[in-house]
């Protein structure tokens, strides 16, 4: 049977049809694109039309297509929206952490992640083959199959960190580029059956931070299953203004009653994401975003529509070019929009001035995930949180990071320069899961490792659990009694004594 695509006029600008498509993909150029579809279409359905569709997870199709194509897909029965794929960043800002972290060196009670296998879901992993043989493991396995793994060395420095305290343990590596294939890549882990993944990477502003996510969701699906998940904090602890929404007298919106939002660019680079607090997928007031020159030249915009099912509450500006300083400007053009009980989260991943930057409730995603393990990053020689290291707590009022791992620490792939954020504290924190996991003989034990790290972490900050610090930062005192009873490696009566020892909290 030959197959092919649907092929369509193109509509007039009034047309639904192009409702469904964000305005960035209606003008797309280039042989082909890679997008994302939303709604009930399934995968059966696209490509019966014709269409490559190249990854599918939590109700979302990854699709490549030519920019002509677009239109055809729209009409297709099921389809909300189409929209680019978005994509996370690495939180980047040996290793000098293990001793810090390691009260007494396991490795000498013959604790060095034997058997153990995880599971490390990066966008990069540039060198790793290069490294010298006392910097990875001799069991690697990889899927390098989705995003553009040659782009990147980051997940080569974090198999380093894992390596130094784990340095016995096997290792799968596999990468991605979006958000459908972050989940595709985490199921890929966990049906390898990795006994805990490390992500040092995040999404940021895209959706709310409250757990209900598809990257979120995923995450939580995989705890589930029995893995450990190991999650960034993310470095956005400057990049965030965030308020009640509001109007000023000039019609335009304030956030946290500031509507002067001028912000510097980077060699004229300029990059914002403006996020509300409608329910994704279902907001109804059309909010735009303007960039203006000093010399009152438009330098950016963006003016997705929003008017109900479908729409997500979301704008967002990146472009090149631009003069010194950019004056952004909210509004909500054609209409007077209702702004009560609604928030702003404004982000700029090159950062915001000072004058605008607002503390916490800046977590990157899946950081937010009920069942990961939220790693902040900060500074053993000060004892003290970095200051870009994201705070909490979620949106839904939970409690975030969980704890805090060093950071700014030497590595083959980053040198004296450092491997710096929370991508160099969160496999910290994983390399101590993994000999926890050897010293315990237990698997498939989420909840009881996070439980064993934070009633074991060293308080920093205030007193008590925070929402900078966490419980504070990791340690590795005397390693925990195995609990390996049932395979009759010890009397019953004494792992069950050993079970009833509480680690004493450091401080």
């Amino acid at each position: 049977m030959w197959l092919c695509i649907l092929a369509f006029a193109a509509p007039p600008p009034d047309d639904p049809l192009l409702a469904r498509i964000d305005p960035e993909l209606r003008t797309a150029t280039g042989p082909q694109v890679q997008v994302v579809v939303e709604g009930s279409l399934s995968r059966f359905q696209a490509e019966n039309a014709g269409f490559l569709v190249e990854e599918e997870a939590e109700a979302l199709l990854q699709i490549r297509l030519a920019p002509s194509e677009i239109v055809g897909l729209a009409a297709l029965p099921g389809v909300e929206r189409i929209r680019k794929p978005w994509r996370p960043t690495p939180k980047n800002t040996v290793t000098e952490g293990y001793a810090e972290v390691m009260r007494q060196d396991w490795h000498d009670e013959k604790l060095k992640g034997k058997g153990v296998r995880i599971g490390v879901l990066d966008v990069g992993f540039v060198g790793w083959e290069a490294l010298p043989v006392d910097e990875r493991p001799a069991d690697i396995t990889t899927d390098f199959s989705r995003g553009q793994p040659e782009n990147s060395d980051h997940g080569t420095a974090v198999v380093e960190v894992i390596h130094d305290f784990a340095p016995e343990a096997e290792l799968v590596l596999a990468t991605f580029g979006t958000d459908v294939e972050f989940c595709a890549a985490a199921d890929f882990l966990k049906e390898s059956k990795v006994d805990l993944i490390n992500a040092s990477v995040g999404f940021d502003n895209l959706w709310p931070a409250d757990g209900s996510s598809s990257v979120s969701r995923c995450v939580d699906k995989v705890v589930d299953a029995g893995v450990s998940w190991f999650a960034a904090a993310g470095n956005e602890n400057r990049r965030y203004r965030i308020g009640e929404l509001s109007y000023n007298d000039d019609g335009f919106v304030a956030i946290g009653g500031i509507s002067d939002l001028q912000i510097p660019t980077t060699l004229g680079n300029f990059a914002v994401v403006f996020r509300w607090t409608e329910p994704m997928g279902e907001a109804e007031q059309d909010l735009d975003l303007q960039a203006f020159n000093a010399d009152g030249s438009l330098c950016g915009s963006s003016s997705r529509s929003q008017s109900g099912h479908g729409s997500h509450p979301l704008e967002e500006i990146s472009v090149f070019g631009c003069g010194d300083l950019v004056q952004l400007r909210i509004s909500s053009e054609g209409q007077v929009a209702d702004l009560k009980d609604l928030r702003g989260f404004l982000y700029s991943p090159l950062g915001l001035p000072s004058t605008l930057r607002t503390t916490g409730e800046d977590l990157t995603l899946p950081g937010d995930a009920e069942g990961a393990i939220t790693v902040g990053a900060y500074d053993g020689a000060s004892d003290s949180v970095f200051d870009y290291s994201s705070q909490g707590p979620t949106e839904d009022g939970r409690a975030k990071p969980d704890v805090v791992g060093p950071s700014a620490v030497t590595t083959v792939t980053y040198g004296f320069a450092g491997f710096e954020g929370s991508s160099a504290a969160t496999p910290h924190a994983a390399g101590l899961g993994a000999l926890w996991i050897d010293a315990t003989g237990k698997r498939r034990k989420p909840e009881q490792m996070k439980e064993w790290m934070m009633e074991g972490a060293r308080d920093l900050g205030e007193e008590g659990p925070d929402l900078v610090y966490g419980a504070g930062a990791i340690l590795g005192d005397e390693p925990p009694p195995c609990g390996c009873a049932a395979a009759g490696s010890a009397p019953l009566s004494l792992a069950l004594a050993g079970l009833l020892v509480a680690r004493r909290r450091r401080t």
